[in-house]
This record gives C-alpha cells, structure tokens and sequence, in this order.
C-alpha cells in the first residue's frame, strides 16, 4: 500500500490477527462455497484437464495437490481446525513484518509495535478462545 495508507493497513491486519472471530456458521456456510467452487471446476474441462495433469505428473506430492483442496477435506473441517491452525501458526514467534518503500525506521517500529502489542503476549487471536 503507498506510505500515506500504512495506519489504515496496520489497523486493518491486527485486527485480522488479534480479532478474528472463527465463526462456526461461517466456516459453514463457507464450505458450501468451497465445494461448489470444487464442482465448478470440475465442470470446467480445460481446467479439469490442467488439474488431471498436475496430479499426474506429481502424483501423491504437493505439487500434485489440488490447491483449493478436495470436497471430503472441506467437508471435515470444524471451528477447532482453525482454532489449532490459528494456534500453531499465528504466533508472534512465526510472524514476520516487512516494511520497504518511504518510511522512517523508528516511526514505523513505534508503530507496528503499538498496533500488535497484544499480540506478543498471547498464543492465539483475543477472540478465538472457546
């Protein structure tokens, strides 16, 4: 985002971590969503051949995988998924910010310092527990 964006944009991504809510009639309703994407491209041969072929040239590898994931997985996920996904993986320990453009050092610093403050002391986002 240009310089004169970076406070909004801040306050915008520690909210996603420090506030997400993780809904379950959410992560319902965005399955539905997922799967019918799954359909969509399935009725889609150019696409359906594209994702054939990735799968067979690196079959059971990553790169094999479908990256929107397969209809059984979406199906199985629930709310504590992603609160362990959450949990294991948005830490302040395995967070990195990157600043690069027209910034002053310190200023930003304070900045993002004050803005995810919250975050270094908790495991998890203020709003994901139970």
């Amino acid at each position: 985002m240009a310089a004169e964006h970076f406070d909004l944009a801040m306050d915008w991504v520690s909210d996603i971590f420090l506030n997400s809510k993780i809904d379950a009639e959410e992560i319902e309703r965005e399955k539905g969503v997922i799967i019918e994407e799954i359909n969509m491209y399935l009725d889609t041969p150019t696409q359906y051949i594209g994702n054939l072929w990735e799968h067979l040239l690196y079959g059971g590898q990553p790169a094999g995988w479908d990256v929107i994931g397969t209809k059984e997985n979406i199906s199985k996920f629930k709310r504590e998924d992603f609160l362990g996904y959450l949990k294991n993986h948005y830490s302040s320990k395995n967070t990195l910010v990157a600043v690069a453009g027209n910034f002053q050092e310190k200023d930003i610093t304070n900045k993002i310092k004050k803005m995810l403050c919250q975050f270094r002391n908790q495991e998890t986002p203020s709003k994901v527990k139970g």
